[in-house]
C-alpha cells in the first residue's frame, strides 16, 4: 500500500484542513508513478521516436495501458489548480467537504481560527486540492469573505501555529505572499506561496529542496492556457482538449500515445530551445472521423524555424526521406509532411502550420499531397489562429 505523500499532507496543511500536526513523516512520499495513476488527465505513454504518434482514427485508445477515458468533471475550484507540475508530473485533484475539513480535532481549532477571523460559519467554506509528487496546491473560498480578507486570515492562522516570516514577492507580474517557516521537523512544509484570484485564495506549499520546482510551476500556472488556441469543436464534433508542460511528454520508451516522447526533445534540439520552456496542448476526437491537433509553444522562435525544426530535428542538412510540400488547406498555407517512405497509414503523415512561437501538427493527412484531407481536418486547420 502506498503511504500518503507528505506533500498531500502539506497541501491540506496549507489550507488548515487535515492533520496539520499529524502529517509530518519525512519518509511518507508517494512515488511519481502513483500520483500519475491517480490523475484523471489523459497521460502520455512512451514512444517510437521515428514517426508521429497515431491519430485517434488509427488508434481510438492511444495504448492498451493508457485508454482515453472521459475524465470526471472538475469543480470550479479544481479548475483553478494545475493538472501538472512544471517537471511534467500530473497532479491528483480533490474537492473537500465541510465535514472533512474539521474531522480532525487537532486541526479543528486551526480551521475555526480562520472562520472566527472572518466571522463566518464552517459551512461557508469551499476547498479543492491538487497534489503532485513534490509540490501541492490548495484553493479556498469562504462565502461572503473577499479574497484579500481570506488571505489575511490564512496567513494569520499559519503564523499562529508555526513561526515564520512573510516576504512580498512578484512572479511574472502577479503579487505573491511568500511565507517562509523556520526549520523545525514538526512542520510539514518549509514555505508557502499565496495569491488571490477574485474571492479565491490559492496556496502552494513545498519543502525547501523543491522550492525551484514550486516557483517554476507557479510561473507555468500563470501562462495563458495553450489549449485555448485550439478549437473546442470542429464540423459538429466536440474535441477533448488538455495542455501540459512539454516535460510531460519528454519521456523514454517505445510506445506512442498522443505524442511519441522523442518528438518534444527532437523539436527542442531542432530549434535550439529548452524543453523546460516549452508547452504542449492537444485536441482530439473520441469518435470517427479521427482528428488530432497538437500545438507546441516555443517562445521566441519564428514560424519557419519551427517547421524546419520539426521536419529536420538534426539541422538543415538532415533532409527527410520525402521532401515536405507546401499546400493550401483551410485557407492557410501548410506543409504536408510524410515521415516515412514506407508509411502504412495516414497517422504517419501530418500537416504542419506555424506562427511565431506556435507550431501545430494536424493529423491525419492524405497519402498524396494533392489529395484533399477529410472535412474535419480542413475545418480544424481553418480554425487555427
Amino acid at each position: 500500500m502506498v503511504r500518503p505523500s507528505r506533500h498531500l499532507c502539506a497541501a491540506l496543511a496549507a489550507a488548515a484542513i487535515v492533520a496539520l500536526v499529524g502529517c509530518t513523516d519525512p519518509a511518507a512520499f508517494a512515488s511519481p508513478s502513483a500520483v500519475a495513476v491517480a490523475s484523471p488527465t489523459p497521460r502520455p505513454t512512451q514512444a517510437v521516436p521515428s514517426r508521429p504518434a497515431p491519430t485517434p482514427s488509427a488508434t481510438p485508445s492511444p495504448s492498451p495501458s493508457n485508454p482515453v477515458a472521459t475524465p470526471p468533471p472538475h469543480s470550479d475550484l479544481e479548475n483553478l489548480l494545475p493538472d501538472f507540475t512544471a517537471d511534467g508530473q500530473s497532479t491528483s485533484k480533490q474537492t473537500m467537504t465541510a465535514q472533512e475539513l474539521t474531522s480532525d480535532s487537532r486541526t479543528a481549532g486551526f480551521v475555526d481560527s480562520i472562520f472566527t477571523e472572518l466571522g463566518r460559519p464552517r459551512t461557508a467554506i469551499d476547498v479543492a486540492v491538487a497534489n503532485g509528487s513534490f509540490v501541492s496546491f490548495t484553493a479556498m473560498r469562504v462565502d461572503g469573505a473577499p479574497g484579500d480578507q481570506l488571505s489575511d486570515a490564512i496567513v494569520k492562522a499559519f503564523f499562529t501555529v508555526h513561526r515564520g516570516t512573510e516576504v512580498p514577492a512578484d512572479v511574472d507580474g502577479h503579487t505573491i505572499r511568500w511565507l517562509q517557516f523556520q526549520d523545525e521537523n514538526s512542520f510539514p512544509v518549509d514555505d508557502a506561496r499565496i495569491f488571490t484570484t477574485g474571492d479565491v485564495v490559492v496556496v502552494l506549499t513545498a519543502r525547501k529542496e523543491d522550492a525551484a520546482l514550486a516557483l517554476a510551476t507557479l510561473k507555468w500556472m500563470f501562462k495563458p492556457r495553450l489549449d485555448a488556441v485550439l478549437p473546442a469543436a470542429v464540423d459538429g464534433h466536440a474535441l477533448q482538449r488538455f495542455y501540459a508542460p512539454a516535460a510531460a511528454f519528454n519521456l523514454g520508451g517505445d510506445i506512442c500515445s498522443f505524442l511519441c516522447p522523442a518528438e518534444v526533445g527532437n523539436l527542442a534540439k531542432g530549434v535550439g530551445a529548452q524543453v523546460a520552456d516549452m508547452d504542449v496542448a492537444i485536441a482530439f476526437t473520441r469518435d470517427p472521423p479521427g482528428l488530432l491537433v497538437v500545438a507546441f509553444r516555443v517562445p521566441g522562435k519564428k514560424a519557419a524555424a519551427l517547421i524546419d525544426g520539426r521536419v529536420r530535428p538534426d539541422g538543415a542538412a538532415a533532409e527527410p526521406d520525402i521532401p515536405p510540400i507546401s499546400v493550401s488547406v483551410g485557407g492557410k498555407t501548410v506543409m504536408w509532411v510524410n515521415h516515412s517512405a514506407f508509411a502504412d497509414s495516414d497517422s504517419q503523415r501530418e500537416y504542419l502550420y506555424a506562427t511565431d512561437g506556435l507550431l501545430f501538427s494536424i493529423r491525419p493527412s492524405p497519402a498524396n499531397p494533392d489529395d484533399r484531407p477529410t472535412p474535419i481536418v480542413e475545418q480544424a486547420i481553418a480554425a487555427l489562429p
